[in-house]
């Protein structure tokens, strides 16, 4: 079997794990460290599409996450764990 990530220099492939701050979804992903984190959250969206119409929040050891930036620019690390936090809840 074949993955389907094409693996260029300098690049890594990555488990990263998706916990809701109620611990009712705890979701892992394959990626790669060069990956956008936007990417990887709409790979989350498509799983778990009741939470695409939140105002969420990632976040990893206290940080939030720039979705803009790349896993490894955010320093996101393989098996870290990313945690997910409705805003909209806290009204």
């Amino acid at each position: 079997m074949r993955f389907p990530f094409e693996l260029n220099k300098n690049e890594k492939l990555m488990v990263i794990t998706f916990i809701t701050e109620d611990q009712n979804i705890n979701h892992s992903l394959i990626c790669k460290n060069t990956e956008k984190f936007i990417r990887i959250e709409k790979a989350f969206y498509k799983e778990y599409p009741e939470y695409f119409d939140s105002h969420n929040i990632f976040s990893i050891n206290g940080n939030i996450i720039n979705k803009n930036k790349s896993i490894e620019e955010n320093k996101i690390k393989d098996n870290d764990k990313i945690y997910l936090r409705n805003k909209d809840e806290d009204r």
